[in-house]
């Protein structure tokens, strides 16, 4: 497992292609090209659980210029 986590990402869109609807593929791209691909831009058997608590929390904790977070809805969907 020490492919890039980019190129693991390629693969899962290669094969969802053909499972979901195209509007869900664009959704999908914005948020792993966005909020994942940038914290974990190295091979996946480099990325640690403490990686991944540490994104989560960065997710939770940001707040906008008006003081208001990531809905809850929208967090769920990153996550997913």
């Amino acid at each position: 497992m020490g492919m890039l986590f980019q190129d693991f990402v390629d693969l899962y869109f290669e094969d969802m292609k053909h499972q979901l609807k195209e509007s869900t593929i664009i959704n999908k791209h914005y948020m792993v090209d966005k909020k994942i691909l940038p914290v974990f831009s190295r091979p996946t058997n480099q990325i640690t659980p403490h990686d991944i608590r540490k994104w989560r929390n960065s997710l939770t904790s940001y707040r906008d210029e008006n003081g208001k977070p990531y809905s809850q809805t929208y967090l769920k969907a990153i996550n997913n």
